[in-house]
């Protein structure tokens, strides 16, 4: 009966789309391949060193929306202060990129900003190139956002706008 009644518990890793994290359990990993829209500057906080990044992926786009934070993901970086010279976990160079990453932490949504949530742990790593064995589930999501990058620079700059207009507030 035991044998059953048993669920495996191993789920294969694929990238989820932004229009589909509401479907990922709160606190709960996922795999993501998006353009970098904003780099955040380093900055310490309780004694760790935090930077947030911004990224879209395409997949909440609609040509007519109003509201780009919908279409965004904030990403929480955060390591310990272990000199005064901490280096930044993504490099500010990587905005336009698409960037796989994997091993992300879903947080509870920023309904004041209207922005998805998700946080970096020591676990969670992140590619540029998509055929490492490592995320090779990734490389149909990370074409996606490519193609959607290339299509959509007028969009990102509206996008990177916001991002601006959010943290100016803070």
């Amino acid at each position: 009966m035991a044998i059953e009644g048993f669920e495996p518990f191993f789920c294969p890793r694929r990238s989820v789309p932004l229009s589909k994290l509401g479907e990922v359990p709160m606190s709960r990993e996922f795999d993501i391949a998006a353009v970098v829209v904003f780099v955040g500057h380093l900055y310490t906080e309780a004694h760790q060193s935090k930077q947030w990044v911004f990224v879209a992926d395409g997949s909440t786009s609609t040509l007519d929306s109003n509201d780009e934070s919908e279409t965004l993901m904030a990403t929480s970086f955060t390591s310990p202060c272990i000199e005064t010279d901490s280096f930044a976990p993504i490099n500010s160079n990587l905005v336009g990129s698409v960037v796989s990453f994997c091993n992300l932490i879903k947080r509870a949504r920023d309904n004041v900003n209207n922005l998805r949530v998700a946080e970096a742990t020591e676990n969670s790593t992140y590619y540029l190139k998509f055929d490492h064995s490592h995320c090779s589930h990734m490389k149909e999501a990370s074409a996606s956002a490519e193609r959607w990058a290339k299509i959509s620079g007028s969009r990102l700059e509206r996008l990177r706008g916001k991002v601006l207009s959010i943290i100016s507030c803070r």
